[in-house]
Formats: C-alpha cells, sequence, structure tokens
C-alpha cells in the first residue's frame, strides 16, 4: 500500500490517523447526523408502539453487514485520507444501513412526515452539491491561475529549461497541469515529480520548485520555509521556490 500515489499511508503515523479522523468527522460523519436523527426516532417510535427493538433476523443481519462495511472501510482510509471521493463508499455503506433501519418507520407513518423527510433530505443533498461544487470552482480557478502565472513567468520556465525539477505532494496535478500547460498555452514543461516526505523533497538536488496541495496531506513545511520561498500562493496551491541554486 505504502508506495507511489499511497507513500504517505503509514498505520503507525498517530498523529496522523488522529488529523484524519477529524476530517472525517468534519467532513463526512457531520451529513450523516439528519439521518441518524432519523433513525433514532424510529426506534423510540418501536419501543413506545411497543415493537421488538432489535427486528427480525434479517433486518439485523443488513445492519450489522453495512455498519460492519462501513467501519472496515473508514479502518482502511483513515492512515491515508479521509476526504473527497476517496470515503465515497462509506456513503453507500451508510445509506444501506441507514434504509434498513427506517424503511419500515417512513413506511408506516403518515404520508406528510415521510414527504417531509424526503423533502428535507433533497434540501440537504441540494445544499451539500451546491457547497461541493463551489469548493470544486475554487480550485478550477486557482488551477487555472497557476496555469497562468506559470505561462508568464520567465524564470521558472528558464528554470525548468536549465534542468529544475518540479515536484508536489499531489499525484494527479503533477501529470494534469503540464498537460493542461501545454495543451492551453503551448508551453511545455515536464511532468511534475510526486513526493510526499519532506526529507525526500530536501535531498532532492535537482527539485527546485515544490508545489503543494493541502488538502493532499498536512505536512511539516518548517524546513522547507527555511531553504525556499513562496513564489505562488492561493487557497489551494503554493508554489515553493529552492533560494539557492545554480543551473547547470
Amino acid at each position: 500500500l505504502q508506495r507511489g500515489y499511497t507513500s504517505q499511508y503509514d498505520i503507525g503515523n498517530i498523529g496522523q490517523l488522529g488529523v484524519n479522523a477529524l476530517i472525517w468527522l468534519r467532513q463526512s460523519a457531520v451529513f450523516h447526523l439528519p439521518w441518524l436523527a432519523v433513525a433514532g426516532y424510529a426506534v423510540v417510535r418501536r419501543s413506545f408502539q411497543r415493537e421488538p427493538l432489535f427486528f427480525s433476523a434479517q433486518v439485523r443481519f443488513g445492519i450489522v453487514t453495512g455498519s460492519v462495511l462501513y467501519v472496515l472501510f473508514l479502518l482502511l482510509v483513515l492512515p491515508w485520507q479521509t476526504v473527497n471521493f476517496y470515503v465515497s463508499p462509506m456513503g453507500v455503506f451508510f445509506a444501506f444501513t441507514a434504509a434498513i433501519v427506517c424503511v419500515d418507520f417512513l413506511e408506516t407513518c403518515r404520508p406528510w412526515v415521510s414527504r417531509g423527510v424526503v423533502l428535507v433530505a433533497l434540501m440537504l443533498n441540494v445544499f451539500v452539491c451546491a457547497h461541493s461544487f463551489g469548493a470544486m470552482a475554487g480550485y478550477r480557478n486557482d488551477t487555472a491561475s497557476l496555469i497562468d502565472w506559470i505561462q508568464n513567468n520567465q524564470q521558472f520556465l528558464n528554470d525548468v529549461r536549465s534542468g529544475a525539477e518540479v515536484g508536489t505532494n499531489s499525484q494527479e496535478a503533477g501529470d494534469t497541469i503540464p498537460m493542461l500547460l501545454e495543451r492551453e498555452t503551448g508551453v511545455t514543461v515536464p511532468h511534475f515529480s510526486h513526493k510526499y516526505m519532506v526529507k525526500e523533497i530536501i535531498m532532492a538536488p535537482k527539485l527546485i520548485y515544490y508545489l503543494y496541495n493541502p488538502a493532499m496531506g498536512d505536512q511539516d513545511l518548517r524546513r522547507i520555509n527555511k531553504m525556499w520561498s513562496v513564489v505562488f500562493s492561493s487557497r489551494h496551491w503554493t508554489l515553493f521556490r529552492r533560494e539557492a541554486w545554480v543551473r547547470m
């Protein structure tokens, strides 16, 4: 698992596990709360109606299966990343489990209640999608600004043409940004190498530029800040340049 794109996967990094757990709580688990409230109300309603709380054997099997799949997948990605599409299977596992718990309640409650739940769920989904699209639009605009900066920064182009390498902690962007640059502007630069570990970044003698995306991992950049200067900065991208470098 700990190779290339997943080089930062580290089961023993307790600090990173804690950070990823907090990210999961803020960016994933929080969206479960409305459905957890519905499921909790459904369980309470069963108790007041003196119905069995533990459901049938088939329903219990479904609940346990969905919960186990959710927890196992969370444990799998917790040492790596718990953001964006990486955790999308957990949404399926949660929806599967919540549907099994809530289906009896939604089928037997008054029509205005079930319709209200559907309407609120639709409004919540619209809000979440609007927020996500807004974040993606910001990412796109920041990337477009970075491409424009690269195109018009003669020092960067001269350095790269003289043998300077560009590294990044975002592997997909390291391949995509040079491709977009060439397609949209005609300027050709080598693909950015994927480097995540700070020691690996510092020890690479030809690595003069480092493109950092905070969403791809919370690296300790204090050592880089002492040796490198920021030449481009936006919400999603920070481009560092090594201070002392003699062109070959």
